[in-house]
């Protein structure tokens, strides 16, 4: 819409047509359909914004003054008028059969709603028979208007649609406020509304058609990293217009493709067709304003998982020491631990006496075999030295000890002195 002031009166919402009347309103098609005449773009355009504004004024009269009409349509060149049967409003007292067919039993307008409503009311609900789309847009703002009562019914029609896949981040990223200062989406769609707005200019079929309001917008498919969009485009007399539809949808989706290229190469376009089915997307609203963006809230996708930064490797300074382990006890041995980290280890008891032996003098060394074995197990520690643990073992047999032969000694004393007392 046109920023230089609100749409004169009898312009609806849903026709998107600003201030400057760029293209006719229909308020416009029923005066100049009146006197039996249809501008073409060209020609409306050669209209001063006064005679434009006139036009629409006296459109939305209940009873059209037909002399300004045929004034006014004069300025138009003649090579850029086309002859029309002289358009009569629908009746008053009688829904029209198609309209009541477009409309089925969900939306259906009782007959006293129907009278309530104005002359331009009624001809545009007949005019867009044929276009359900746009009509449910018009059903929308006649309820909010509270000329109609409220009635929801679910629409289905002819849309244009399109399907982008991506990876799930990429899709998450480009509807964040990040991307592009949050600005991706609506990007896209003022360029498919771009494109939509020159079908007349790029299809040489529809040089004569004027292109209408434009219906465009996008979701979120249950398929992880899809995105859908849809486009329903009218022409300035409400008919549907198929290849403007679907230019529009593929080029919103060719802007988001350009637009994550290096995020994700391999994105691609899976399905682009004209299919019977629901609006799906978006916002059901009447408006469609090219730089508001309509978005139902996307499902809750999981982020990224970072991946955890790589490990340092490690030093080869300080290589990884084994676990200590202390050595098994034997039978008889004295296990003496100098670090607390290993436990220490009991000895089992011995199940029989050792036999004594002979006591040995105190200066005599013992034998060789008799003597201390002592073995030292350091582990590998860092270079501060603080975990060195030394196992010390001292291994001594019993017949050797010194101790042990000053028991047995005693033992025979007291044994000889016992029986010497029991003698006596």
């Amino acid at each position: 819409m046109s920023a230089e002031g609100p749409p004169p009166v009898g312009v609806y919402q849903f026709e998107e047509i600003g201030a400057d009347l760029a293209r006719p309103p229909f308020a416009a098609l029923r005066a100049l359909q009146s006197v039996g005449i249809l501008a073409t773009p060209r020609g409306w355009l050669q209209l001063d914004q006064e005679a434009r504004r006139t036009l629409t004024e006296e459109g939305q009269r209940e009873r059209i003054d037909i002399l300004v009409v045929r004034t006014i349509a004069n300025g138009i060149p003649a090579n850029q008028l086309k002859l029309v049967s002289r358009a009569v409003d629908p009746p008053v007292n009688d829904v029209p059969v198609d309209l009541q067919r477009a409309l089925g039993p969900q939306r259906a307008i009782p007959l006293a709603e129907w009278q309530a409503l104005s002359s331009l009311d009624r001809f545009v609900l007949g005019s867009l028979a044929y276009n359900t789309r746009l009509l449910w847009r018009a059903l929308d703002e006649l309820e909010r208007k509270q000329k109609l009562q409220r009635r929801r019914g679910a629409w289905a029609g002819a849309v244009a649609r399109c399907e982008l896949r991506m990876r799930p981040d990429v899709l998450v990223q480009i509807m964040g406020a990040q991307f592009l200062e949050g600005r991706a989406l609506v990007l896209a769609r003022g360029a498919g509304r771009r494109a939509a707005r020159k079908a007349s200019e790029t299809f040489d079929l529809q040089s004569e058609t004027e292109t209408g309001p434009i219906e465009l917008d996008w979701g979120v498919l249950d398929q992880p990293g899809a995105m859908l969009w849809q486009a329903h485009v009218s022409g300035w007399d409400g008919a549907f217009l198929p290849a403007a539809s679907l230019q529009a949808a593929i080029t919103a989706a060719v802007a988001i493709y350009d637009m994550i290229k290096e995020l994700d190469p391999k994105a691609a376009l899976s399905l682009a067709t004209i299919a019977e089915e629901p609006w799906l997307v978006g916002s059901d609203g009447p408006a469609d304003i090219a730089t508001r963006l309509y978005a139902r809230p996307p499902k809750a996708l999981a982020p990224p998982v970072p991946e955890p930064p790589p490990s340092a490797p490690p030093s080869p300074r300080a290589p990884a020491a084994p676990a200590p382990r202390a050595p098994a006890a034997k039978l008889g041995e004295t296990v003496r631990l100098n670090s607390p980290l290993v436990p220490p280890v009991t000895p089992s008891p011995s199940p029989q006496a050792a036999p004594p032996a002979a006591p040995t003098p105190a200066s005599s060394p013992p034998p060789a075999r008799a003597s201390s074995a002592q073995a030292t197990a350091k582990t590998s520690a860092p270079p501060d030295g603080r975990h060195e643990q030394t196992l010390q073992l001292t291994r001594v047999k019993q017949d050797n000890k010194p101790l042990v032969a000053i028991i047995v000694a005693v033992s025979l004393a007291g044994a000889g002195l016992l029986g010497y007392m029991l003698g006596r």
